[in-house]
């Protein structure tokens, strides 16, 4: 069932009568970042900037604390307050739909899928690549809102889910447009992370839902086999034998007991006669045992 109005879709609280989600505090966690990047760059610390970067292959332990910092490494532009606006307003739906455990989940997945795949598109094909900023979190987060909210209406009725498809196109080329492979790897596999956890929370919400390890045990499930036996195979005693039927005779005999009280006795034919006489007697028969 939805957990609307639940705990887990409402929020801790209130500050100046602004609600406060996990959502607000993980968007100023993002604020914070590129506020000190931008005190890095000013102060030249470029070392201590370029260490947050995950960087493949480069198998060290600075690597891997850049694994959960990387998403809050980026530089201030023009279109750095819509970004930050989007993804506050698309997590917050998701909050307030799915609840804040499926968020978590959702952004650790995000975080966590692409730099698994980084790490194995470098080591597999050898190419080198870094991933910073947020725009594979981005996209996966609006990837996810847009399988929860397909038909949204955005900007004067456009659906969503176009504003979506645009949007990861857009992303996809400027990657593309620099020969930046393991990013471009990276924000297809955020992409798909992001649409296929928001269908499976969707399906945990419905009362039929069967679990994925369910579901895994059925394939390998032992299936009864059928073949055809032969009537002569079977014993004579687990043979099927139809049941006598005498519904068709009582109801010719209830219609000539009509025909009697309509009529008399005298209007009944011979054959109506026998048949009479016959029930008779089986009547007799029974009642004898």
């Amino acid at each position: 069932m939805p957990r609307y109005l639940s705990r887990e879709t409402e929020p801790f609280g209130k500050w100046n009568g602004i609600p406060i989600y996990l959502t607000t505090i993980f968007v100023a966690v993002m604020v914070l970042g590129l506020v000190v990047c931008a005190f890095l760059q000013v102060t030249d610390a470029t070392e201590v900037f370029r260490r947050m970067y995950f960087i493949v292959p480069r198998p060290d332990w600075d690597n891997a604390l850049a694994l959960f910092l990387y998403p809050f490494v980026d530089q201030f532009h023009f279109f750095t307050p819509f970004a930050i606006f989007c993804m506050y307003g698309w997590s917050v739906g998701i909050e307030t739909h799915l609840g804040r455990r499926v968020l978590i989940k959702l952004i650790a997945l995000l975080v966590l899928v692409p730099s698994a795949v980084a790490a194995l598109v470098a080591h597999t094909f050898g190419f080198p690549g870094v991933l910073v900023g947020n725009i594979i979190l981005t996209c996966g987060m609006v990837i996810a809102f847009a399988t929860l909210y397909p038909n949204a209406e955005w900007f004067g009725g456009i659906p969503f889910k176009f504003v979506a498809v645009l949007c990861v196109f857009t992303g996809s080329l400027m990657v593309l447009a620099e020969k930046k492979w393991i990013p471009l790897f990276s924000l297809w596999s955020a992409c798909l992370v992001g649409f296929f956890y928001i269908r499976y929370a969707l399906a945990q919400e419905y009362d039929d839902y069967v679990p994925l390890s369910a579901r895994f045990r059925q394939l390998f499930r032992r299936k009864p086999k059928f073949r055809i036996v032969r009537k002569d195979e079977i014993p004579p005693a687990e043979r099927w034998a139809p049941e006598p039927v005498e519904n068709a005779v009582s109801d010719e005999v209830d219609a000539i007991l009509d025909k009697v009280a309509r009529s008399g006795l005298a209007s009944l034919t011979a054959k109506e006669r026998k048949q009479l006489e016959k029930a008779r007697q089986d009547l007799q028969r029974r009642d004898g045992k």
